[in-house]
């Protein structure tokens, strides 16, 4: 039978995930933009069928139906991701889907563990700025509940459709040719990368430094799991927490009426109209959050040790072809 050399995690569970063998040089660089290229070009390919479908829909609703016309173009964008990563692992590199981080091991913990880590990275956001009275509450705000329902279903489904573009695909086929850290680090670039947008530079660069920090946070939440049910988490709790729940503009987007919380201060520090994410406290608050990953009890959850036991890595494993089918 015909042997494929692939490099491989593995652990004493069992699980087995495959990674294509290094390369050298120019040709590795080459290959790497080749795949990330046919990945984009996959999605798009799968996505335009949509939007045109979508802008036809859009002609014939009213502006009263908003929240229903994102959670459709969202639930496009993610099942077109998911679609385009499925084609591109199964028929291009010629492994299971569920290598891409979607094991289903530990989903209830991994994504417990992340709320809980997201809701509590506001939570002492908040604490910080109330103790430097740069923070008021409004607790006559009223909230709609079916909307907020709504809401989560949107910032839920808006989290995966970023993990799997950023810490999916690209960072896997970086990471089997550059490494752990750099695969982190570029992935955490162009994940602020995808915020420019929103940042008005003439004020100051701490919101990409605050997305490229969480970028970095979301990526270890992956390779310390090789799971993306612990970033899918973290991403929807700090996001749904920070908007939808106590109505603060994410990345400078706000969506919804109600405001239970109202930022105040220097913008450098509270981060203004643009939201936690473009103030100092949420630097620091990101930064412990990075560190508390490598920090016991938080380490056992997400180190591969606790998918059911020591992680260790085989270089140039020859597997049969059929196996990564």
């Amino acid at each position: 039978m015909q042997q494929s050399v692939v490099s491989a995690v593995t652990w004493n569970s069992g699980s087995v995930y495959y990674l294509p063998r290094k390369d050298i040089g120019l040709l590795k660089l080459m290959k790497l933009a080749g795949r990330l290229t046919l990945f984009v070009a996959v999605w798009a390919a799968v996505l335009a069928p949509l939007i045109f479908l979508i802008n036809k829909f859009l002609a014939t609703t009213s502006n009263e139906q908003g929240l229903a016309i994102k959670l459709l173009a969202e639930v496009c964008l993610t099942g077109t991701i998911l679609l385009a990563s499925f084609l591109v692992t199964r028929y291009v590199d010629k492994r299971p889907f569920v290598t891409l981080g979607f094991d289903r091991q530990h989903l209830v913990r991994d994504t417990v563990v992340g709320i809980v880590v997201g809701f509590l990275m506001i939570l002492l956001c908040l604490v910080i700025l109330r103790l430097l009275h740069y923070v008021s509450f409004d607790y006559s705000a009223r909230i709609d509940p079916m909307a907020l329902l709504g809401y989560v279903l949107l910032i839920y489904l808006n989290s995966i459709t970023q993990e799997v573009l950023v810490r999916g695909y690209p960072l896997q086929s970086i990471e089997s040719q550059y490494g752990t850290v750099i695969a982190v680090l570029v992935s955490s670039l162009l994940f602020a990368a995808m915020h420019i947008g929103g940042v008005d530079l003439a004020n100051g660069l701490i919101p990409l430094l605050n997305i490229f920090l969480a970028g970095i946070l979301l990526g270890l939440a992956y390779t310390k799991t090789r799971r993306l049910w612990l970033a899918f988490a973290i991403h929807f709790a700090w996001n749904f927490a920070q908007g939808p729940l106590l109505g603060i503009p994410v990345s400078g987007q706000k969506l919804y009426e109600w405001q239970l919380v109202n930022l105040s201060g220097p913008e450098l520090i509270s981060g203004g109209n643009y939201g936690l994410e473009g103030g100092l406290v949420a630097t620091l608050v990101t930064l412990l959050a990075i560190g508390a990953l490598f920090l016991p009890p938080l380490n056992r959850v997400t180190s591969l040790k606790g998918a059911g036991g020591e992680a260790t890595a085989e270089e140039d494993l020859s597997a049969p072809s059929g196996t990564l089918s």
